[in-house]
């Protein structure tokens, strides 16, 4: 693409330098006003551990396309339409460098750079991709304007602007295309008129007459139609929702490096000012770049259980709420604090806001949203810092969850109503504690719900059997094992959920032991990754893990055939958050006689129980039961037997077949019961 040698009289290098710098300048300036220094405005979060992982992690992830990719299918190939224009934008931004200001600043810039071979192979490539961006643009207008899937239907992704930008783009293909016709109509030669589709736009427009000055004029006129486009996009990028474009790549670099199940930490509870976000300053800065990187393709929303099951939440309007009322408020506060006046910000939660207080309350904390997320927004961290601020500073949250705390404050537990001792479970086994032993290769985290619940019971039961004959040394806390605290901390008691796990912590640092083993995944996140932050540093397993290490190392043997088909479930905390798929079903496939099935939804995409961030003791605020919906996803299969490997997980879907009767010929069972089945001799169970 040749550019023109002047307009009216002045050099072209002059003009395209003085216009490049004008624009680009103005982009910065629009960037700093609207976006960064709103974003600085969050509070501080070190985001810059792990260098060269996270430089790894955002090439994966951008130039990979990776995670617009991880679901690509006939039935939806979205991801293949946007990696196109993706590919093609950055191969175009290429080409302007040294077609566009290159060549402009000196005429020999490309063939000197590329060669002539190199010039036209370049120019060629970009013909046909210029074609796949035409087509790919097409096809997605008519999916979110007229096809429109769910994620597509809400009024935040069918924006108006888009239709500009997708214009401009429009405009920039063609005018690319036109650009090159006219040259080779112009008289234009060498590798530049070379192009396919260049080479017969150009003798189109000979046979049509248009040559000479007319062509070379043509030419001249897309040619800077073109530069004012690029020029526009630039400038036009921070005010839009196509702000993704910049904001996405810095979120992906500074996206967590720790287990998805890891909740930020709070500040200090004896320096900060407020509890939680319940405006502005209450975000991490990282929670503020979220909403600037959002592309607002609804991926979340449409994995959302809560959604899904009819109930208010959407993570994409949690991640776009946040950010709208940051640049609302945004400017006041900087205002206010430059001048050392007052502000009173308004309420996140107002009714012209995107963010509803019950929205809040919806979530269930399985990190659906943010394992579909191409750009890795953390919709689960502003979710809870909002909760901290209600629980904390409004005391405002559901019945259900001020029962559940008030039954940690005043029974150590979340359990209301339960009279059974943590050592119940143990009667007749000859459990050993760390109070009478001390010392012991492994200890076992029952948790509150496997040791209170009896239909719970039977798991630890099953656990304490299987180490026993795989010969590992054992042993647990009994009645000095508290819970973990994790219920508080997914509610949003932060203050209660410290002093919880403070004092596990002491308690665990009483003993020696070499590894936890938790049954509950729920245990098994909070003590492995969020005990650290208060320095608690332990080697936990799930018992998953560490019954599969067992079996791989000839140290267990499933002998017995237990004539089961089951469908396995994964546990959220378990594998979402904590990447572990495979144990449990390297242990499926070991036992005799078990025949393993899968959900549709399963492994990164399983369906959440509808027990985590507390809704175990909260009533639904709508729409259909997370848990029945599971169920039927479950009696879609050919399993008889729900598998499960968390507590929660049992008690929702025990409920579950209960509600769909069908518990004749359908039940739900803890995997380590059925390992137990397999490898403990009937008269040890």
């Amino acid at each position: 693409m040749v550019p023109p040698e002047s307009l009216f009289g002045i050099p072209n290098a002059l003009l395209v330098l003085i216009i490049s710098l004008a624009s680009f300048g103005l982009a910065g300036f629009i960037l700093w006003k609207r976006v960064f220094r709103l974003v600085l405005l969050g509070r501080k979060e070190n985001r810059l551990d792990q260098p060269i992982q996270r430089i790894l992690k955002m090439l994966i992830v951008v130039l990979g396309q990776q995670r617009v990719m991880q679901r690509f299918s006939l039935k939806d190939m979205a991801g293949l339409g946007h990696a196109i224009i993706f590919y093609g934008f950055v191969l175009f931004s290429i080409s302007y460098v040294i077609f566009v200001f290159g060549d402009s600043a000196w005429h020999e810039f490309s063939e000197t750079l590329l060669t002539e071979s190199g010039v036209k192979f370049f120019a060629s490539i970009l013909n046909f991709v210029a074609l796949l961006i035409i087509f790919s643009l097409t096809w997605g207008l008519y999916r979110r304007w007229v096809a429109r899937p769910h994620r597509l239907s809400f009024d935040l992704t069918r924006a108006k602007e888009s239709i500009i930008i997708v214009g401009a783009i429009y405009g920039l293909m063609f005018f690319t295309l036109l650009t090159e016709g006219f040259f080779v109509a112009a008289g234009g030669t060498g590798p530049a008129a070379e192009t396919p589709i260049g080479e017969a736009l150009g003798h189109l427009f000979i046979n049509m007459g248009i040559t000479g000055e007319t062509a070379s004029g043509l030419q001249a006129l897309f040619w800077w139609l073109h530069l004012i486009i690029i020029l526009g996009f630039a400038v036009y990028i921070p005010i839009s929702k196509h702000m993704h474009m910049v904001g996405a790549p810095i979120n992906v670099l500074f996206t967590t490096m720790q287990a998805r199940g890891t909740l930020k930490e709070m500040p200090d509870f004896e320096t900060a000012e407020t509890f939680g976000a319940g405006g502005t300053e209450g975000f991490s800065w990282k929670s503020i770049l979220d909403g600037y990187a959002c592309a607002v393709c609804g991926r979340c929303t449409d994995n959302c259980p809560a959604n899904i099951s009819g109930k208010l939440l959407s993570p994409m309007h949690i991640a776009e709420g946040v950010k709208e009322h940051i640049m609302e408020t945004g400017a006041s506060i900087i205002n206010a604090k430059t001048s050392e006046s007052t502000y009173q910000e308004p309420s996140l939660f107002t009714e012209n806001s995107m963010l509803k207080e019950s929205a809040v309350w919806d979530c269930v904390t399985c990190g659906a949203c943010m394992e579909e997320c191409p750009v890795m927004v953390e919709h689960v961290d502003s979710i809870v810092d909002m909760r901290r601020y209600l629980v904390m500073e409004q005391a405002s949250m559901p019945e259900g969850a001020e029962g559940v705390l008030l039954n940690m404050e005043q029974r150590g537990h979340p359990w209301s109503g339960n009279q059974t001792s943590k050592t119940e479970w143990m009667e007749g086994l000859d459990i050993p504690t760390f109070a009478d032993e001390n010392e012991a290769e492994v200890l076992l985290w029952v948790g509150c719900t496997s040791a209170l619940n009896e239909a719970n019971q039977k798991a630890p039961r099953a656990m304490a059997s299987i180490l026993r004959v795989a010969g590992i040394k054992f042993a647990v806390l009994g009645n000095e094992e508290g819970c973990t605290g994790d219920p508080a901390r997914r509610i949003g008691n932060e203050y209660l959920y410290q002093m919880m796990a403070e004092q596990n912590i002491q308690t665990l640092n009483q003993y020696t032991f070499k590894k936890i083993v938790t049954l509950c995944p729920h245990c098994f996140n909070n003590i492995k990754n969020e005990y650290p932050q208060l320095g608690g540093n332990y080697k936990v397993y799930h018992y998953t893990e560490f019954v599969d290490e067992l079996i791989q190392d000839g140290k267990l043997k499933p002998v017995k055939s237990v004539d089961i088909s089951m469908t396995y479930h994964d546990s959220c905390y378990l594998g979402r958050h904590n990447k572990i798929y495979d144990a449990p079903r390297n242990i499926s496939k070991a036992i005799p006689g078990l025949e393993l099935h899968e959900m549709e939804r399963n492994c990164e995409r399983g369906f959440c129980c509808g027990a985590g961030g507390g809704h175990m003791w909260m009533e639904d605020s709508g729409g259909q039961r997370i848990n029945h919906m599971r169920i039927d996803q479950f009696l879609d299969t050919e399993g008889e037997t729900l598998g499960v490997s968390c507590p929660f997980c049992y008690q929702m879907f025990a409920e579950g077949i209960q509600s769909k009767g069908v518990q004749e010929s359908k039940q739900t069972k803890d995997l380590v019961e059925i390992i137990a089945e397999s490898v403990v001799p009937e008269e040890e169970k």
